[in-house]
């Protein structure tokens, strides 16, 4: 006799655990409007092929952590139960947030980010761009397209990928494990679509033996 389904769900999660959530309106509304007051340059920090990139003022970035730290709490609690792994409420120290004006032609190579946990908010994807992902007919990552690479392929995407496309939309936000290795592609529309991206840090107290989120 068959098995039923549920009796093959008795493994590991295996890979990274890649969380999407909406943004709040109100903080969507007003990293845009800080996002485009914001003057300091992030680029020599950054990976990305893209000439527009500008670090937030720290007083902004207070606000902002404060008001999504129930996103990113919820983002830890979920990433320990899908690694069945016990949950340490430890605080969370923030990095870094940046923003980013992505224009035809710029692009993000894969890369990584540095501590903990790592996100990404699309405060704005014009129309334009999303109906050229729509008529993209070929084969790879569609225009502006966000991807996660991890693992080896084997025989066939079937049965074991490397990797997953997202095509995001205004209010999206991505939250990952900072190590993760993802990339963007360009676009030839003539727009800027403005996402939002930083780091946090898991503080663990002195001692602890095993670390984890």
């Amino acid at each position: 006799m068959a098995k039923n389904l549920n009796e093959y769900y008795n493994f590991f999660n295996w890979g990274p655990f890649v969380a999407r959530d909406s943004c709040p309106k109100n903080i969507l509304k007003r990293l845009d409007i800080e996002g485009k007051k914001a003057e300091r340059s992030w680029n020599h920090q950054l990976a990305g092929h893209i000439k527009s990139q500008f670090k937030y003022p720290e007083i902004f970035e207070d606000w902002f952590f404060k008001e999504m730290s129930p996103i990113f709490t919820a983002y830890r609690k979920a990433h320990c139960d899908y690694h069945a792994l016990p949950y340490m409420p430890t605080p969370l120290m923030y990095i870094d947030l940046w923003v980013n004006f992505m224009k035809a032609g710029d692009f993000n190579p894969p890369h990584i980010h540095g501590g903990d946990i790592s996100f990404v908010i699309f405060v704005d994807v014009p129309d334009k761009l999303s109906k050229e992902m729509e008529e993209h007919e070929g084969t790879t990552a569609k225009p502006g397209q966000l991807m996660f690479n991890y693992g080896e392929n084997s025989k066939g995407k079937q049965w074991a990928t490397i990797g997953h496309h997202v095509t995001p939309k205004t209010g999206d936000i991505y939250i990952f494990p900072a190590q993760q290795q993802h990339w963007v592609a360009p676009f030839k529309s003539e727009v800027v679509r403005i996402s939002v991206s930083g780091n946090l840090s898991v503080q663990y107290p002195e001692g602890t033996p095993t670390k984890w989120f």
